[in-house]
């Protein structure tokens, strides 16, 4: 696959509008908000554009009028497929499944975040490595090898992400329009930046970034902080 490199840059607490969510498990966006991890690694669902693979931040979205998919947006916190084996080892023991009988009228957004760096990984062994280390991906070894094989195109995005939680999680109706197995929610109601925290301090993202693009550097990187 060929990917065009892009440049990003980290801006001050706004309150820029955000208009895109990205889906996540409930139990992925829990270790994100509490600085437990930064990363994750996506491939897509059965309802993505572009042959039903993981549209990348900066891609222009089909049927959105030319819109790009920004660099910045809200987390979706999703149960669907979600499961506790399906998550890493240091994560999943510390995991609390609170909210198991979770209301399905109701959307929750629990944090924002924006990209610091998207490798595309084609090393299995590499992708096992993130999932053990603590603070990189929190899902398995096996859940990563799945998603690495999924159509038979063996490669995953791997995003590296500077986490906001908001001091109120927002939440929003449930409607058909958010439906379907994809990663990319277009918002009926934009969400602010603005009332948020950071999930980790400077230095300790700056850190864990920086262990996760070590292990990365010999793969594509196709947008990252400048």
């Amino acid at each position: 696959m060929a990917f065009a490199r892009k440049h990003i840059r980290f801006a001050a607490m706004t309150d820029e509008k955000l208009d895109w969510a990205l889906r996540e498990w409930s139990a992925v966006c829990a270790a994100l908000i509490c600085g437990a991890a930064i990363g994750i690694a996506r491939k897509g669902g059965i309802h993505e554009p572009h042959g039903a693979l993981f549209p990348l931040p900066g891609a222009s979205m089909a049927g959105s009028g030319g819109q790009h998919l920004p660099h910045r947006f809200a987390l979706l916190a999703s149960h669907f497929h979600q499961q506790h084996e399906r998550l890493a080892d240091w994560w999943g023991e510390d995991w609390v499944q609170q909210d198991q009988h979770h209301d399905q009228t109701t959307l929750h957004f629990p944090g924002w975040a924006e990209v610091a760096g998207c490798w595309i990984v084609d090393d299995p062994q590499v992708l096992s490595q993130l999932s053990r280390l603590e603070g990189g991906i929190p899902l398995s070894p096996k859940e990563l090898r799945d998603r690495y094989h999924y159509r038979q195109r063996p490669w995953l995005a791997v995003l590296s992400l500077r986490v906001w939680r908001w001091q109120t999680p927002y939440r929003l109706a449930n409607s058909a329009m958010y439906g379907g197995c994809r990663s990319w929610i277009s918002l009926q109601a934009s969400l602010s930046c603005a009332n948020a925290l950071p999930a980790l301090d400077d230095q300790q993202w700056r850190h864990r970034h920086a262990q996760i693009a070590a292990m990365l550097s010999p793969f594509p990187c196709v947008l990252h902080e400048s």
